[in-house]
């Protein structure tokens, strides 16, 4: 697993960052394993520290207000807890769409390039 781990790293190394906070807020892979394969893989700390602060922002948030809509007894029936689902749901794209966008401008601008170099042939 480490070494598909390392792989991706590697793969995501332009948008380091972006990867990160993906695998923070999505729950794909555990923390405890981001926590310790990261120094194995060469991860910027920068990057490790600053993704994991912004990236457990919303499931700290989930688990606070949850327990405390469990904690005045109203937990499933508010409703609250599918809104704030939803909410970290969604969060984990937003997390990835600079690495989506980035990956299909490169795309478009190297089909651009060819169609362009075809021209002046």
């Amino acid at each position: 697993m480490l070494g598909r781990f390392k792989a991706k790293i590697a793969q995501n190394r332009h948008h380091l960052f972006y990867y990160l906070l993906f695998l923070r807020i999505t729950p794909l892979l555990p923390n405890w394993f981001v926590n310790i394969a990261c120094p194995l893989v060469d991860v910027p700390f920068k990057d490790f520290f600053l993704a994991t602060l912004i990236g457990l922002i919303p499931a700290n948030f989930l688990h606070i207000s949850t327990g405390a809509a469990l904690n005045s007894a109203t937990g499933a029936s508010s409703g609250s807890n599918a809104v704030n689902f939803a909410v970290l749901f969604s969060l984990q794209f937003v997390a990835l769409l600079p690495t989506l966008m980035k990956s299909k401008i490169e795309k478009y601008e190297k089909e651009a390039f060819e169609k362009a170099e075809k021209k002046v042939e």
